[in-house]
């Protein structure tokens, strides 16, 4: 069949339509397998324009030639797209941007860095989605549709669990092992392992959050198209909930570092024998290290699966920590346009042209702010605040505030109380506060240092106190504990925190390294040997080679190239490979 025939196939009567939950790869293999097509970049070019890209189970290229090609039969791209690859998942924690990128490459003739951009190559999670089926659900796909095939929900990162079964699910080993990278493949039980031990300790415990787990990862993927995740809310969030759990106490509030570690890696530590979760604390020491970043850092910068763990383990499950995200306004709102905020925000060429004019019809002295105002066409407040700016200062109408109202608005404001708080506490309007603000001459530059002054005292405080309770810690642990503070002081105090980074007894990296890779070797070596054994206990009559043990290890595929830094992990590869007579 010729590589531009498959239009005259399907006129020829061939019958291919989505099966519920299908993954787009497995429409493909599908395809593959009805057309009797005997190389896989047959199929990859008829479908996909291209003998390789679009061959893809995770992020698949070329979505765009696939819908000409199948003239429009399976969906419009943005339908392939959204219904029938795992990208959906990470859109909604991404800018909408970047998004639109992410959406884009899939569409485009290659993915090229997406992984990359997604953050997934430098989260410590796997990134290359490896295939996952459930058994019971490929007996009964094979009863109802006479073939076992890929479902999309089994695909999302996080999920290990069938929600219809309640089973686990079983990983292929090829594709995301780098074996049969290109081919086209349906489930089938020879090919798929167990994802963790038979029993590995905290099984119990490990279905009920993998559960837990795969409903918010399938939520995430079905929220409506253009949906985000808001970084502000999000954390917002968080805090509340902590705070429910007693874990954060005070005003504004202080994280209970040892009860909060603790309870977290109750959670998390049964699901460490799944490779995927791998990344997460298995010591206290590691949840001490961990928990406190997560709860402060970007969600765009931080790999989803970090986030369904904090999201179910804190309001035990999607809907509760959904309803209380929607339930409540941001506590840290960004900008809006009648915010303080607002104003250091970077002046279009229009409005620079405006503000020259108004200071150049006030400064001939001819002309009223008001008037002013209406001849160039601007708010008159908004001509008071370009006026103060520059030191002009306009008649205050007595009749706004009283003189001792006033007095107290501009003492507040002064001091560096935020506009809500001073609105709240005087019982007026905030665009009275915020009018005031910006038309006194000097209050907003004022309210700004004794934002910093604040600000730089809260930053500092937060340092010493983490130096002064634990006082062995060195740069990088109290850096990991107080990273807030450190960014703000990096960024707005850095001769203070260079003079106090300093006087901070270094903590050796060389030697937590050392003990790192070492702990790394070992366990690497150990699962390598295991590897090997099994592989020709297994195989006889066969070859112990290099693919067979990493396609039984996929995370070993990403270590081939430091295995300098691993000598067991190397020692125990030539070993295994060299009974055999064969290493490649």
């Amino acid at each position: 069949m010729g590589a531009d025939s498959i239009g005259q196939l399907f006129d020829d009567g061939l019958q291919l339509t989505w099966l519920p939950d299908e993954l787009l790869f497995s429409l493909a293999s599908r395809y593959h397998v009805l057309s009797h097509n005997v190389q896989a970049s047959q199929t990859c070019k008829q479908l996909f324009g291209n003998s390789r890209q679009g061959c893809a189970h995770d992020f698949p290229s070329r979505v765009d030639c696939f819908v000409d090609r199948t003239r429009g039969g399976f969906g419009d791209s943005e339908e392939v797209i959204r219904r029938h690859t795992i990208l959906p998942f990470y859109l909604p924690f991404q800018s909408a941007g970047s998004g639109a990128l992410a959406v884009s490459a899939l569409r485009g003739p290659s993915v090229g860095s997406l992984k990359f951009q997604l953050g997934l190559l430098t989260s410590r999670f796997r990134a290359h989605h490896p295939l996952k089926a459930c058994l019971e659900c490929m007996r009964d796909d094979r009863v109802n549709f006479s073939v076992a095939y890929w479902h999309r929900a089994h695909q999302l990162p996080g999920v290990w669990i069938c929600l219809t079964h309640h089973s686990p699910l079983h990983e292929s080993t090829l594709k995301s092992t780098g074996v049969g990278r290109f081919s086209w493949l349906m489930p089938h039980e020879s090919q798929l392992r167990p994802t963790w031990p038979v029993g590995a300790p905290g099984e119990d415990r490990r279905l009920s959050a993998l559960k837990l787990l795969a409903e918010a990862a399938t939520a995430i993927t079905n929220m409506p198209a253009y949906a985000q995740v808001e970084q502000d809310r999000l954390l917002s969030t968080y805090r509340r909930g902590l705070r429910e759990m007693n874990l954060l106490r005070g005003n504004p509030g202080r994280l209970a570092l040892a009860q909060l570690a603790a309870s977290y890696l109750s959670f998390v530590q049964p699901l460490t024998c799944i490779a995927e979760f791998s990344s997460l604390p298995k010591t206290l020491t590691e949840a001490l290290a961990q928990v406190p970043r997560l709860v402060r850092m970007d969600c765009n910068a931080t790999h989803p699966v970090r986030h369904l763990t904090l999201m179910v383990w804190i309001f035990s499950g999607w809907k509760k920590f959904w309803d209380e995200y929607c339930s409540k306004t941001d506590d840290l709102r960004r900008p809006e346009r009648d915010s303080p905020e607002f104003l250091n925000e970077p002046q279009s060429a229009t409005t620079d042209a405006r503000r020259s004019a108004l200071l150049a019809l006030l400064s001939t002295g001819n002309w009223s702010l008001s008037g002013a105002a209406r001849h160039i066409g601007v708010d008159p407040t908004t001509a008071m605040a370009w006026a103060a700016q520059v030191g002009i200062s306009t008649p205050r109408r007595a009749k706004t505030l009283k003189p001792e109202l006033f007095n107290r608005l501009v003492e507040m404001l002064a001091d560096g109380t935020g506009t809500g708080e001073v609105a709240k506490k005087l019982d007026i309007s905030a665009t009275s506060v915020i009018k005031i603000l910006r038309t006194q001459v000097g209050l907003h530059q004022a309210w700004k240092d004794a934002r910093y002054d604040r600000a730089r005292t809260r930053a500092r405080n937060a340092w010493e106190r983490v130096v002064t309770e634990n006082p062995r810690l060195g740069v990088k642990a109290v850096r990991t504990l107080e990273s807030s503070a450190y960014a703000w002081l990096y960024r707005h105090d850095r001769s203070w925190l260079v003079q106090q980074v300093s006087l901070l007894q270094q903590a050796s990296p060389g030697n937590h390294a050392k003990t790192n890779w070492d702990q790394r070797d070992v366990a690497l070596a150990a699962s390598i040997q295991k590897a090997a054994l099994d592989i020709a206990n297994e195989q006889v009559s066969k070859t112990v080679t290099l693919w067979k043990i990493y396609q039984r290890l996929p995370e070993l595929k990403s270590k081939l190239n430091q295995l300098d830094r691993l000598p067991l992990s190397k020692l125990a590869l030539e070993l295994g490979t060299r009974k055999s007579g064969n290493s490649d």
